[in-house]
Parts: structure tokens; sequence; C-alpha cells
């Protein structure tokens, strides 16, 4: 499964054909916590290639993320120093 990281967050992307269609499931994870703060897929857009797939999926999800920025202070992971 792909992985990005961008401001804070991990973005885990899986493509999967349905048929004759590409489709993606995204989900964004707090990289501090693992926290999960958003899930989403495009079961209603259909992609031609997996790189096709792929970059739209970390373009929606960077923008996702620039909609929904984390909050200072960010959450520290149970067992980290502070």
């Amino acid at each position: 499964m792909p992985t990005q990281s961008y401001r804070g967050h991990v973005i885990d992307v899986a493509c999967q054909s349905l048929g004759e269609r590409i489709t993606y499931l995204i989900s964004i994870t707090v990289g501090a916590t693992g926290e999960l703060r958003h899930r989403d897929d495009s079961l209603a857009t259909c992609f031609n290639s997996d790189s096709e797939a792929l970059d739209r999926a970390f373009t929606d999800a960077r923008s996702w993320i620039e909609r929904s920025p984390l909050r200072w202070p960010f959450p520290v992971r149970a067992g980290t120093a502070q």
C-alpha cells in the first residue's frame, strides 16, 4: 500500500480493480498518534491506470489535509517524551 507523509499526517492509499474500473481507498491518520482522521474512496470515479488513481488519491488527500489541519499543540503518542 503506497504511503506519503504530509503536514503531520500519514496518507495510505489502496487501489483496487472493479471489473474494468480502477478505484482507490484513502486512510489519513495523525503521524504522531496513529489516530484515524479521515477515510475516503473513489467508487463513483473510474481511472484507466493504477498510477492515475494514485495521483488523484494523494492529491485529494492533501487537499483534505489543507482544509482540516491539525490543531496545535499536536497530540503526543503515549510513551513518548513531551
